[in-house]
């Protein structure tokens, strides 16, 4: 996780520097307006580049400040305010799908201090529908079905889900007492045709179009991509050619799982700012790590000059492999103008 971290004074630099020594993340601390004309231009200046922004300082100050730049729930990064002496860390924004309730109690248990969380299903004792989600890989496809669900978890109402997924795939993550949740598989969805259907429901499927049927629409994603790039290629550039891999493929963007790489790409700006843009997570592999699979894998494509410059035979395949969990290869090597991408399909228990 790629944290921003701002200070005011010299006690809260201290408290920011324990944040930053903890390689659990890739930190970077702000000192004051950093030459800027504001801390509110500085803090919109890198407000997109961060999942997370650490505030220690007042709350009034830190409101006043990301007010103007908020978008949605879905698209905001983690908000979290810390005072001078680092006695109380608290998620003010983006809690769930920003991460923010998580940051909080990691960084609360770095500095030994009280974590603050007000959202209802944490401070009672349930989960949310979006921490469940991200757990099991399903993206959120309307956001606004998540009151309605997370409002029957905090009621413990009954919820129906209608799964393309076996239960027992969420069997280590439960989404609450198993009298409340009922599973049902998804074509059962399709033969009430919406005559009785359920007060509160959710649909879990791969290909989605389920919107008008439930309440809450989640998607699988299962898809995993292997991706490269020559230096410096441009966002715009890898955006561009991942859409048009994935729709000569006939896939969907919003079944991808994550992004795989080789770890000399961690600080790639074109790579990292289109993963940050689709909100998905990117692992990188060492060169070792992918030269393993080609020992398991002879048929993967193979460069001689690849091998020569960064110390294996290509990354793409076997990144998605890696990051697969060696599932299934379904496309394979695609280049263009110094960029690769090959995608990997992860073995799942479909259900029905």
């Amino acid at each position: 996780m790629k944290v921003a971290i701002f200070t005011l004074n010299a006690e809260s630099l201290e408290v920011a520097e324990k944040i930053a020594n903890c390689s659990r993340y890739r930190s970077k601390i702000f000192q004051g307006k950093e030459g800027y004309g504001s801390l509110g231009e500085l803090v919109a200046s890198v407000y997109e580049d961060y999942d997370g922004l650490v505030f220690i300082m007042a709350t009034g100050i830190v409101v006043r400040i990301i007010a103007p730049l908020l978008k949605n729930k879905a698209l905001d990064p983690a908000i979290l305010v810390i005072d001078p002496r680092g006695t109380f860390v608290i998620s003010l924004l983006a809690g769930h799908l920003g991460g923010a309730n998580r940051l909080t109690k990691e960084i609360a248990k770095i500095l030994k201090a009280q974590p603050v969380i007000t959202t209802a299903t944490d401070v009672l004792g349930k989960k949310s529908l979006e921490d469940w989600a991200q757990y099991h890989g399903l993206g959120i496809k309307n956001i606004q079905g998540l009151v309605k669900i997370n409002g029957a978890l905090v009621k413990d109402e009954n919820i129906t889900i209608y799964s393309e997924l076996n239960p027992q795939y969420f069997a280590d993550y439960p989404l609450g007492e198993k009298e409340r949740i009922q599973f049902l598989p998804l074509k059962e969805l399709e033969k009430g045709k919406n005559k009785n259907r359920p007060q509160t429901c959710v649909g879990i499927s791969r290909a989605g179009g389920l919107e008008d049927k439930v309440d809450l629409e989640l998607i699988i994603r299962n898809l995993v991509v292997g991706i490269g790039c020559r230096r410096d290629t441009p966002q715009e550039k890898l955006q561009e050619f991942l859409e048009e891999v994935f729709l000569e493929a006939g896939l969907s963007l919003a079944n991808i799982k994550k992004f795989v790489s080789i770890d000399i790409k961690k600080e790639e700006k074109g790579l990292i700012g289109l993963v940050r843009s689709l909100r998905l997570p990117i692992e990188f592999f060492t060169p070792k790590q992918l030269a393993s699979v080609f020992l398991e894998h002879p048929d993967l494509n193979y460069s001689k000059f690849v091998q020569k410059t960064i110390g294996v035979g290509g990354v793409c395949e076997p990144a998605a492999l890696l990051g697969s969990k060696q599932g299934t290869l379904i496309v394979k090597k695609k280049a263009r103008e110094g960029m690769t991408i090959a995608i990997a399909e992860e073995k799942l228990p479909l259900w029905g």
